[in-house]
């Protein structure tokens, strides 16, 4: 894999649209039943000058369990989000 210098998220690098990139892709995943388990900031890198935000290490994924559903989209799926206000305000 390729190292991508200034990829890793901090919220000096993230914007917005990463970070709806980051939800969307979210989104994405559970709707073919797939939950990522390992939402963190280290699991996410940005594409620099770019709207991509790509969440990576699916190695806790767990395939159709409702059970981290809710936890995933209405807590650990706010992480870019937090990181974009925390740059922003």
């Amino acid at each position: 894999m390729e190292w991508l210098e200034g990829a890793e998220v901090s919220e000096k690098n993230i914007t917005f649209k990463q970070a709806f990139c980051f939800a969307i892709g979210l989104l994405k995943i559970h709707h073919v039943g797939v939950h990522h388990v390992d939402l963190c900031q280290a699991n996410m890198v940005v594409i620099l000058r770019t709207s991509w935000g790509i969440w990576l290490d699916f190695s806790c994924a767990k395939v159709q369990h409702d059970y981290y559903h809710k936890q995933e989209l209405e807590y650990d799926g706010l992480l870019p989000i937090v990181l974009v206000c925390l740059y922003s305000c």
